[in-house]
């Protein structure tokens, strides 16, 4: 046991410890205690309660002596978490000089791990090979072997051994009954067969209590016998036989009379009152009495080889147990691998339901989770490999690595959550936290690997092995399965990858993959004896019969056609679409089954794909004009008719490129139409580079056929390719346009704030569902202006205004950084839309269109909101707008709301103000702004959460505006 503290205080230390460091650390890199604290109080609360919870867990085994170390190490954790976020901040001191980063600690954590393809094989390798080992892990069940004697202490055995039975094996025999009476009768049963038994040499001695203490059984049967054997016959006998014998030696009559008494005494059995001397001097380490039942120990000592066969001898009597302490830990081992069994089981469970809900999100828990699990996975891989045992001792050890484990990925966690939500770099600072804390744990127990006791070498075996396993893996496999979930060559996805989203999108991928599959096997197999045009038209038949399952099996994007002509291609013609999307090819070929598709050298040359593209005759671009006439001449002869995106490429901005000409070369060289599609919707669905799709709309518009006769758009290809172009963008910006609403946008809104904490995440979808997606702001706004979004938050509505047009230029501006910096560092961010911390009292505005302040006015005092509003117009351009939005303290039924929603928001650090919540009164804010003379519109408010929305107009060229005098 004394191996098993010393183990557990070592872990214990490296766990406490770990806290203290990633203060300590992470105050080095910053030098400030205030964003010590912001950085670092989450994960070390989070990494606190699923650390003490993993502990609490040893409550549920059966070993009491574990519930007391669960409860230990459980308060051991939380006090160390405390004394580091509430004492330690108060030790460090502030450094006026900048802290030296270049140590070689620091740049072995830096180390990118997840960016080396060497490594990220090796962690590859090395888990697959851990598969084929982990399960051969076995359990050390023989204790001598975690015994440790030198080589004097075992000759000093075997000289006792020989001069006396102490150093026997010792063999206990429990004989057991529902009271003290029948206990001993079992063990009278079955003590003469230990004496049969030692008779034979198989017993070198026993200790039993049956020879000073027997039944009232055996005792009234032992009276009798006594009784029946001594008649007053003989009784008389032996006295005139002392009598007569005594005489030759000078003996009175008198001198046998205590004797004759004793014979003639009546005799009763004892009470086992009546053994109290010698139950508490002799016996009490042998009785065992309760209200349920009663026990007798019976001590034997024999020599090893002869345990077996006494054990089988005894164990045939059912009242009593033998055993000896070999088989007494072997039971105990066996339960405790049971208990370790369920306690790794509920241990996982639960940490797991900790980090899903702490993250608000499953891939983030699961990511997070995936190192503690893989390093599970690593330990008894290696162990099972090198023939490393559990045991008793390290069988513990092995839940407080698991402790650290939880810990490390948590930090590695928020290093990577702070780099995307903020665009702060943290993760290299929580990374040397990380690497001391593994030096520190290592040095406590590696050490233990040079201990001469089997059981601290093998804690110390296992302690080495799991630490290196978590720490290699939280630093490559997680920052690589958290970058693959957020960015796409280094930048941020436009589809963040969901559970949701991967399970649904590999669905839809095996789904048209695999009926494809079946489409070609079947034309290869089941259609061979067809004639050749049968066959390839059946294939054609089913292959847009899977392209339309597939395009609607898409449930997660509505479908709209629009088709006013009727097309029902029975006429031939070169059908042209812009190209947004990988699902535009099914998209196109799904509304028949007479078309021919013009590809890649990529998808021509497949080995599988590749297969039914030249089974149905769909020919690559690259063969040329020439030879594409000759093969596409006898399909159009056929009636079918050819798609072509003229763009030539996907457009990743979702703009239409320039035409190329070579759809309107082949039109005029096969005398055929050309049929203009304009497809919108499949690039917001899965954009290029992206194989993840998002919610939206998906529209097909089929416009009016152009003849080759027709002239309107040229002669020539060259033309022709420009002026169509030119038509197609007019039609596309047409069907764009009638998507332009805030609620087509609210999906790539809420996508922004994916995996930036679940209260945000939540807050997002109540705040833009309250605001109604800010439809009104956008209906008040121009779609080309200048825009100051004052006191602008997280970024909703300036992203919402940017989404719905282009032409919008947009600075948002707020007083708390942090939002700044999760707006900056949304994926929507581009070159229109910029953010700045700044009070908004002071800050010097440029000139603009459009002034909002959406709530914003009551986080001031009257003063600051009055030089505030006469600040914004005295900076807006002719004709532009001053839109004020905020509660309305005269309207007391409808402002309790909005009071009581600011009054928690702010109190509990929501949002951020220096003042009293002061809200403005409608009237006098009406007053204050008419009297300088402007226009002024008030909005109907009633399916508001606010309570009035100005909004003033700069209309005349020549008005005096407010200045800040």
């Amino acid at each position: 046991m004394s191996a098993i503290a010393l183990g557990v205080g070592s872990v214990l230390l490296g766990i406490t410890v770990d806290y203290s460091l990633h203060i300590v650390t992470h105050f080095r890199h910053t030098n400030s205690i205030r964003t010590v604290l912001k950085d670092v109080s989450d994960p070390i609360l989070m990494s606190c309660i699923t650390t003490g919870s993993a502990f609490l867990c040893l409550m549920l085994v059966s070993s009491e002596a574990l519930h007391d170390l669960g409860l230990f190490a459980a308060l051991s954790v939380v006090s160390a978490a405390l004394f580091s976020l509430i004492v330690l901040p108060h030790l460090l001191v502030k450094q006026n000089v900048q802290p030296d980063r270049s140590n070689i600690v620091d740049g072995i954590a830096s180390l990118q791990l997840h960016r080396s393809k060497p490594m990220i094989v090796f962690v590859l390798l090395v888990s697959i090979t851990c598969l084929f080992s982990f399960d051969k892990v076995d359990f050390e069940t023989d204790m001598m072997k975690m015994n440790y004697m030198s080589d004097e202490l075992q000759q000093s055995e075997k000289n006792l051994n020989k001069v006396s039975s102490a150093s026997a094996k010792s063999i206990f025999l429990v004989s057991s009954g529902d009271n003290l009476e029948e206990a001993l009768q079992n063990n009278e049963r079955i003590i003469h067969r230990v004496g049969e038994l030692k008779d034979r040499k198989l017993i070198r001695a026993y200790t039993s209590v049956g020879a000073l203490m027997i039944s009232q059984k055996l005792q009234k049967e032992r009276i009798e016998r006594w009784n029946s054997y001594w008649t007053i016959a003989r009784t008389d006998s032996l006295k005139e036989r002392l009598i007569a014998s005594s005489h030759a030696f000078h003996f009175k009559t008198s001198a046998f009379s205590t004797f004759y008494e004793l014979l003639a005494k009546e005799r009763v059995p004892l009470m086992p009152i009546d053994f109290g001397t010698v139950r508490e001097h002799l016996l009490n380490d042998y009785l065992t009495e309760s209200e349920e039942q009663s026990t007798i120990v019976t001590l034997i000592k024999a020599s090893r080889e002869n345990k077996d066969e006494i054990i089988e001898t005894l164990s045939v009597f059912e009242e009593s147990v033998i055993f000896d302490r070999e088989y007494l830990t072997l039971e105990l081992i066996k339960i405790l691998k049971k208990d370790f069994n369920l306690l790794v089981s509920i241990s996982l469970l639960l940490v797991f339901i900790i980090l899903v809900i702490s993250y608000g999100r499953i891939e983030l828990g699961i990511i997070t989770f995936l190192p503690i699990v893989i390093s599970w996975l690593w330990t008894l891989g290696i162990m099972g490999a090198f023939g490393i045992k559990f045991n008793i001792f390290n069988i513990i050890i092995s839940t407080f690595i698991f402790g650290l484990g939880i810990d490390y990925s948590i930090f590695i966690m928020r290093g990577l959550l702070q780099k995307y939500k903020y665009g702060r770099e943290n993760l290299n600072s929580y990374k040397t936290s990380i690497f001391l804390s593994v030096c520190t744990t290592i040095t406590g127990l590696g050490v233990l690997i040079f201990a001469q006791h089997p059981a601290l070498r093998s804690i110390a075996w296992l302690s080495i092995i799991g630490i290196l396993s978590v720490v290699i893996i939280a630093y490559t496999l997680e920052p690589l399965l958290f970058n693959w979930l957020v960015y796409k060559r280094g930048r941020k996805r436009t589809a963040l990858i969901t559970l949701y989203g991967f399970i649904y999108a590999q669905a839809c991928y095996a789904y048209f993959f695999v009926v494809s599959m079946v489409v070609l096997i079947f034309g290869l197999t089941g259609l061979r004896l067809m004639p050749t045009n049968w066959r390839k038209r059946v294939l054609h038949w089913l292959l847009a019969l899977v392209s339309r399952a597939t395009i609607y099996v898409m449930t997660i994007a509505k479908k709209v056609i629009i088709n006013p002509n009727r097309e029902d291609f029975s006429k031939p013609a070169i059908i042209i679409a812009n190209h947004q999307s990988l699902i535009d090819i099914p998209l196109m070929m799904m509304f028949s089954p007479k078309t021919i598709l013009l590809t890649h050298d990529w998808v021509w040359n497949n080995v599988l794909i590749g297969a039914l593209v030249r089974q149905v005759d769909f020919y690559p671009v690259s063969w040329g004009p020439d030879k594409l006439v000759e093969k596409l001449k006898k399909k159009v002869d056929e009636g079918y008719s050819i798609v072509i995106f003229p763009e030539g490429t996907r457009a990743e901005d979702l703009k239409i490129k320039r035409f190329h000409k070579g759809a309107f070369h082949l039109a005029e060289k096969l005398s055929l139409d050309v049929l203009p599609m304009v497809i919108h919707g499949t690039g917001h669905c899965v954009t290029k580079h992206e194989y993840f799709g998002n919610k939206c709309t998906i529209t097909v518009k089929f416009l009016d056929r152009i003849r080759l006769s027709d002239t309107e758009f040229g002669t020539t290809p060259r033309e022709r390719a420009k002026l169509i172009g030119k038509h197609f963008r007019k039609e596309f910006d047409i069907v764009k346009e009638s998507y332009q609403f805030p609620e087509y946008h609210r999906d790539k809104l809420l996508r922004n704030y994916v995996y930036k904490g679940p209260v945000l995440e939540w807050y997002t979808k109540i705040k833009t569902k309250l605001e109604d997606n800010y439809k009104m702001f956008h209906e008040l706004i121009p779609k080309q202006a200048k825009i100051v979004d004052v006191g602008c938050g997280y970024g909703y509505l300036s992203y919402m205004l940017s989404f719905l047009s282009e032409e919008r230029e947009i600075l948002g501006i707020d007083y708390d950084k942090d939002k700044i910096d999760v707006a900056n560092n949304c994926m929507s961010k581009s070159q229109n839309v910029n953010f700045v911390t700044g009070d908004v009292t002071n800050y010097e505005f440029d000139k603009s269109d459009v002034f909002v302040l959406n709530d914003v006015l009551h986080y001031l005092k009257k003063e600051e909101q009055d030089l505030l509003v006469t600040k914004c117009i005295s900076n807006l351009n002719i004709g532009g707008k001053l839109i004020i939005r905020d509660g309305d303290r005269d309207l007391q039924k409808r402002h309790m709301g909005t009071r009581l929603s600011e009054f928690y928001s702010t109190n509990f650090g929501f949002n951020k103000t220096n003042n009293d919540l002061e809200f403005v009164s409608g009237k006098e804010l009406r007053s204050f702004i008419e009297a300088e003379e402007m226009n002024v519109e008030i909005i109907d408010t009633t399916k508001l959460t606010s309570n009035l929305v100005y909004v003033v107009t700069h209309k005349h060229k020549d008005k005096q505006v407010l200045t800040n005098g």
